[in-house]
């Protein structure tokens, strides 16, 4: 039983201690958060301004009233949806992630709107008579607020704040909660686009079959064959317009199971699939980093990329057969515009030797061109 808690090759002590410095970091920066917005709030409440008051009142009573899981999921889920939608104003692509560590921070010192009433009390418990004394010898509302009022809200604030820290500690286990649904989430889909490629008409567990399709509006039946274009992902049970576009950039369709990933093409963007063949070897940033220091040329070989500094930690044997630094498939993307009609042919070629050949075709995509005056 020791033996688990130990920081050995077996152990669990290092992840407990990552684990435990995480949530000590995630409460202390939800407590900035909640000082900031909880003193912003607790002034509003004594604002001699009823409308301000009003509001003051309000934000207290619905994040009370929400569930803490609740404004958790609307942040965590619902905050990439917008902060993608605001960069696709600005040019940008795809979908926009946002740090799992900074949604749960603003998330639950939002939730902390408690500290607006410690604040509140520790203002009223100070005694009127030492803010009119400094009023009548002329100091500043600052100076006031300096030397006298914000001295003794500090240390009227303390016990009340001791409480606010230990709702944020346990509040930060929620945050955990997001994973857990995400896992969930992802066996589904899984489950589906099991469903959706295999022959039998039998849905697995949390998959799903003609049924759960016939039921949407309009109904459609699984192909229960090989997908034949990425875009079939979207007719998944389960999944939506967020995560589509969250997939798109690291998947892709091909009409035989001989797929190999190309590290002499693939961009840093997409570094998450070479994570993805080395599991719990291979980190994010060193995947991103070992992209941006390939050679001009492309690395000239599968083993002259194994060989890299960054990869001799991990066990390459599983990951070799994947890997390759030549392509044999190309896609060529043709637009011709006739009027104010725009037809485009997307074709999937076959390289063998100086010959190609096309593997898939589409093609009749047909729409409006706007005119330009």
């Amino acid at each position: 039983m020791l033996s688990l808690l130990s920081f050995g090759e077996n152990g669990w002590g290092t992840l407990i201690l990552s684990a435990t410095l995480t949530t000590l970091l995630l409460s202390l920066a939800a407590l900035a958060v909640g000082a900031v917005v909880g003193g912003m709030i607790a002034a509003a409440k004594l604002s001699p301004h009823a409308p301000v008051r009003w509001f003051g009142s309000a934000y207290s009573v619905v994040f009370r009233g929400i569930p803490e899981l609740l404004v958790i999921y609307l942040f965590y889920f619902g905050g990439s949806g917008l902060v993608s939608a605001i960069g696709q104003l600005f040019g940008a692509d795809g979908f926009i992630e946002v740090p799992p560590f900074l949604i749960g921070s603003l998330a639950i010192g939002l939730i902390s709107s408690y500290q607006a009433e410690v604040y509140r009390a520790a203002r009223l418990a100070l005694m009127p008579g030492e803010v009119e004394a400094a009023s009548a010898i002329g100091m500043p509302r600052w100076r006031i607020f300096q030397r006298i009022m914000l001295p003794q809200i500090a240390r009227y604030s303390l016990p009340g704040l001791s409480n606010v820290w230990q709702m944020s500690l346990k509040d930060s286990a929620l945050v955990s909660v997001t994973g857990i649904a995400e896992l969930m989430r992802a066996s589904q889909i899984a489950a589906a686009l099991g469903d959706w490629t295999d022959s039998d008409g039998q849905p697995r567990l949390n998959g799903a079959e003609d049924e759960v399709y016939m039921a949407q509006t309009p109904g459609y039946l699984a192909a229960n064959q090989p997908m034949q274009d990425v875009s079939e992902l979207r007719l998944l049970a389960g999944m939506d317009a967020a995560l589509y576009q969250r997939l798109l950039p690291f998947v892709c369709v091909q009409p035989d199971d001989a797929l190999q990933v190309n590290v002499n093409t693939l961009r840093p963007s997409q570094a998450a699939l070479l994570v993805a063949l080395f599991p719990g070897d291979l980190t994010l940033q060193e995947a991103q980093q070992l992209l941006h220091n390939r050679p001009r040329t492309g690395w000239s070989s599968v083993a002259a990329f194994l060989a890299q500094p960054t990869l001799q930690k991990t066990d390459t044997t599983l990951a070799r057969p994947w890997l390759t630094v030549h392509s044999a498939r190309f896609i060529a993307a043709f637009t011709v515009v006739t009027g104010n009609l725009r037809f485009q042919l997307h074709s999937v070629l076959q390289q063998s030797g100086r010959t190609f050949t096309v593997v898939q075709r589409r093609y009749g995509l047909s729409m409006v061109v706007d005119e330009q005056d």
